[in-house]
């Protein structure tokens, strides 16, 4: 079983592979827990996602670029252990990172944004 950060380390290591070396910010918790947690950061038309999943519930994930379009979303980050990274692209300017944990969700998750 993996610790919380044994799944940030996963993230990070994905987001490194992914070659990201720029902004970072990190949206993570463990536990029981529901609601919704933001954080942005300046970007130019580029970022990568990498994200860490370990738990019982459900996670969406919504990533919005500088001009207000969501440039990804996801809301299939359901249970068991998962990690992934990829590349997205947008208008530059500030992006919001958004993750949502739906009602009791269980475990430990990471997810990055860097530009």
């Amino acid at each position: 079983m993996r610790t919380a950060p044994g799944i940030i380390a996963l993230a990070l290591a994905a987001m490194l592979l992914a070659g990201c070396t720029g902004n970072v910010v990190t949206v993570s918790g463990q536990g029981y827990t529901s609601g919704t947690k933001t954080k942005t950061l300046d970007c130019g038309t580029t970022g990568h996602l990498a994200s860490g999943n370990q738990g019982a519930g459900k996670l969406s994930v919504t990533v919005k670029d500088g001009g207000g379009n969501v440039v990804f979303t996801s809301g299939d980050f359901g249970a068991g252990q998962d990690g992934d990274a990829q590349a997205i692209r947008g208008e530059p300017g500030t992006w919001t990172l958004s993750v949502k944990t739906g009602f009791g969700y269980a475990g430990q998750w990471a997810i990055t944004l860097s530009c």
